[in-house]
């Protein structure tokens, strides 16, 4: 079937209609298949970025998933070189300093608190340039809600090296732009459950209980499809049991 897809791309609009057909396989479930597809694409035409972008994503996206350190680290780097390789070559695609961006923030879950508070800077440069580039692209205003949710957050060892290395902290971050910029990216792209979940958290600690448990339950109707959909689908179900039960 993949082999019939790619050949006919030509027919069905070009790269960036068949890199669609890979992403919905990937939002299904089928990691393989996407990845298939998309290498196949590639290969039939190299200076397709929609292609590329999208290649170095599901390769992150495994990375992150990843629970042995050492394979993480493994996937990470593929992954990151395959972003680095995307913006080298599409620099006017948004879709590729996405990912750049992307990959930084996954380098963040395993690096220590010095080189985390550098990355922020180089995330939050990245994820501006994608958006300005392509605003329509949800992931990335999901980036830049996590930037400002991450620097809100930071401890005390954080803040000191933001202090040293940044001159304090950026100005202008708050849970409040976070909280808008996740739904942003939620009308882009309705119903991730990785987005609704790091809303419903925010609109909790924020007080806004009613509509955190809002999102939770109509998550309980979303499909559960891709590994990390389930992981995230679990979590909003747990959220959704704790915010009633503090509701009774």
């Amino acid at each position: 079937m993949l082999n019939v897809l790619v050949l006919l791309w030509p027919l069905f609009g070009g790269c960036k209609s068949e890199a669609m057909v890979a992403e919905r396989l990937y939002d299904a479930g089928d990691d393989s298949g996407a990845l298939n597809l998309l290498e196949r694409i590639r290969s039939i035409q190299p200076d397709c970025s929609e292609a590329d972008w999208r290649l170095a994503y599901v390769r992150l996206a495994e990375a992150n998933r990843e629970q042995d350190a050492a394979k993480r680290l493994l996937l990470w780097k593929a992954g990151s070189e395959s972003a680095e390789r995307c913006v080298a070559t599409f620099p006017n695609s948004g879709g590729a300093w996405f990912v750049s961006a992307l990959a930084l923030g996954v380098e963040t879950g395993f690096v220590g608190a010095r080189r985390r508070v550098e990355l922020s800077s180089q995330v939050r440069e990245r994820v501006g340039r994608s958006l300005a580039l392509d605003p329509s692209l949800a992931g990335s205003w999901y980036l830049l809600a996590k930037w400002h949710e991450s620097l809100c957050s930071l401890n005390f060892i954080e803040r000191g090296f933001a202090n040293l290395l940044l001159g304090g902290l950026p100005q202008g971050a708050s849970l409040d732009s976070a909280r808008e910029y996740l739904k942003k990216s939620n009308a882009l792209r309705p119903d991730s459950p990785v987005v609704l979940l790091d809303l419903a958290k925010i609109l909790d600690q924020a007080g806004g209980r009613s509509e955190a448990l809002a999102i939770c339950r109509h998550a309980s109707s979303l499909p559960r499809l891709a590994h990390g959909d389930r992981k995230n689908l679990d979590e909003l179900a747990k959220l959704r049991q704790k915010l009633e039960s503090s509701g009774s």
